[in-house]
C-alpha cells in the first residue's frame, strides 16, 4: 500500500500501465475506469504490485469526485455519496479532487481526503500552485492534502473557446521538479501527476 506520503499517476487505464510505475518510485495510481471486470483486475494488480488504487468502485482509497465544484455538484450530493460509502465501507477512505484551493471549503466535511489538482503551464506563474495548496490546507480543517501537479499538454483538452488558438505546452523537467518540491514545502502529504499519457 502506498506510504505516509503517496506518490502517485492519475489515469491508469488498464493494468499494462501499473508495469514499471513501482520501479520508478509511485506507490499510489488513480483510475477513471467505471467498467466493473477493468476496474477489479487493475486493483489485484496494483494490489499484487504494491500499489494503491484510487478508483471509483475499488481499491482502499475510493475516488468519489472529480472536481465538484466545476461540475456543478451541491456540497450535500457528495456528502450523501460520502455517508453511503462509509456506510457500506466504514474503512474505506475517500478522496475528492479539487480544481482549486478555494472550492474545499464548501465540500470539506464530504471526503477523508482533499486532493488538489493545479495546472498552471504555460497560463499561469509557477508558484501559484503553492498559494492554491495554502488555501486548501487552511479550509481541510486538519485533513490530508495531497496535490496533483501538472504533467501534460492543455493543447491536448478541448479549450474553452475553439475559435482562439490552441495554447499550451507539456511543463519540462524543472517545471515539474519546482512544483513538487514547492508542494512538499507547502505541506502536501501526498504528490500525484497528472497525467503523463498522450490521448
Amino acid at each position: 500500500a502506498a506510504g505516509a506520503f503517496p506518490v502517485g499517476l492519475f489515469g491508469i487505464r488498464g493494468t499494462g500501465d501499473l508495469a514499471g510505475l513501482r520501479g520508478a518510485g509511485f506507490d499510489a495510481a488513480q483510475s477513471y475506469l467505471r467498467d466493473a471486470a477493468g476496474l477489479l483486475a487493475l486493483a489485484r494488480e496494483a494490489s499484487r504490485q504494491g500499489i494503491t488504487l484510487l478508483g471509483s468502485s475499488a481499491g482502499p482509497v475510493r475516488y468519489l469526485a472529480d472536481e465538484p465544484e466545476v461540475a456543478g455538484m451541491a456540497p450535500a450530493e457528495l456528502c450523501r455519496r460520502y455517508a453511503e460509502l462509509k456506510r457500506l465501507e466504514p474503512s474505506t477512505k475517500a478522496a475528492v479532487a479539487f480544481g482549486s484551493g478555494k472550492a474545499v471549503a464548501a465540500y470539506k466535511d464530504c471526503t477523508d481526503i482533499v486532493m488538489v489538482d493545479w495546472y498552471p503551464v504555460p497560463h499561469l506563474p509557477l508558484d501559484s500552485v503553492a498559494g492554491q495548496l495554502d488555501e486548501a490546507r487552511r479550509a481541510a480543517g486538519g485533513k490530508p492534502v495531497w496535490m496533483i501537479l501538472q504533467a501534460f499538454d492543455w493543447r491536448d483538452f478541448p479549450q474553452r473557446d475553439p475559435k482562439k488558438p490552441r495554447v499550451g505546452r507539456f511543463p519540462d523537467f524543472r517545471e515539474i521538479r519546482f512544483m513538487t518540491y514547492l508542494s512538499i514545502i507547502h505541506g502536501a502529504e501526498g504528490i500525484f501527476y497528472y497525467t503523463l499519457a498522450k490521448p
